[in-house]
Order: structure tokens, then C-alpha cells, then sequence
């Protein structure tokens, strides 16, 4: 028992104690409480029978077992509420680092986006821009060849083959 106490003691002096090794510890003080409300009542148990036909010296000694038990028991249930504390305190710190590591990926994930986009966009512009150059280019051909079919007029639709502005903006005549 006396162990177990100067464990969990050693637990909550212990300034870097992960949320794991906290975790049992509460319940573990809890367990030294009752274990020493047991040897108090028992030492009290002994000192009252004894009163009558105990020499000094043995009650004494049964005096100093309750005390050394009530001592312990105060102990163990001071230790209940700092192991608690120092438990929740814990958790909400490997939380907060878990976040911190979450946002650190996320940034680096974020860098290197930006990254592929500096160096893809202006392709990809290109691209696009060709391609709408070509529909424009493919809807104006289009809507040449309906104005003629719907007039009924034989005129010659717009090369196929134009550059840049022309193509998006045909010009009629």
C-alpha cells in the first residue's frame, strides 16, 4: 500500500507525465483511500478493546498506526484531486498537440499546393484559353452556318484557321 502511494506520488511530481501513464492513477488513489480507511478502522477497532487492558506502549503503537493510516488516507485523497487535475490538464494538452500537428500538415499540404499551382497554372491557362478560343471559334462557325441555312444565302463562313482576338470575336460581314 505504502508503495502504491509513493508511486502515485511520484506520478503527480512527475512534471511531463503523458495522459496514458495519469490515466489509472485517480483510481488507483482512490483504491489507497479505502484500503486506509480499512487500517484506520481497524487500529480504532484495537485502541477502543484495548483501552481497558493495553499498556501504554501498545497503545501507543496503535495510536501511531492510525495516525500513519489517516495520514495516508488524507493523502491519497489530496492525491485523487491533483492526479485528476493534472489527468485533465494532460489531455487537453496532447490535444492542443495533436492540433498543432494537424495544422502543421495542413500548412505543408497547403505550401505544397500552392506550389504545384505556381508552377501548373500558367499552362493550364494556356490551355484553357486555346480550348475556349476554339469553342468560341466553333460557335461562331456554327451560328454562320445556321444564319445561312436559315437565310438560305450562300455565303462563305469564317476560316477555321484564325488567331487569338478573331477568333472569339469573328467579324461579319
Amino acid at each position: 500500500m505504502l508503495k502504491t502511494l509513493k508511486s502515485l506520488i511520484g506520478i503527480n511530481q512527475k512534471a511531463d507525465a503523458a495522459a496514458a501513464e495519469i490515466e489509472k492513477a485517480p483510481s488507483d488513489a482512490r483504491d489507497e483511500i479505502m484500503a486506509a480507511e480499512r487500517v484506520n478502522a481497524e487500529a480504532d477497532a484495537q485502541y477502543r478493546a484495548g483501552l481497558l487492558s493495553l499498556d501504554d506502549a501498545e497503545a501507543q503503537k496503535i495510536v501511531a498506526d492510525k495516525q500513519a493510516a489517516t495520514l495516508r488516507q488524507d493523502r491519497a485523497a489530496a492525491l485523487v484531486e491533483a492526479l485528476s487535475s493534472k489527468l485533465a490538464l494532460a489531455q487537453a494538452a496532447e490535444v492542443q498537440a495533436r492540433r498543432r500537428r494537424q495544422y502543421f500538415e495542413a500548412t505543408k499540404d497547403q505550401a505544397a499546393a500552392a506550389k504545384v499551382l505556381a508552377t501548373e497554372y500558367p499552362r493550364l491557362a494556356r490551355s484553357l484559353a486555346e480550348l475556349l478560343f476554339t469553342v468560341a471559334e466553333a460557335d461562331a462557325l456554327a451560328q454562320v452556318a445556321n444564319e445561312v441555312l436559315l437565310a438560305g444565302v450562300d455565303r462563305h463562313p469564317p476560316s477555321r484557321h484564325r488567331s487569338g482576338a478573331s477568333q472569339m470575336f469573328p467579324v461579319r460581314s
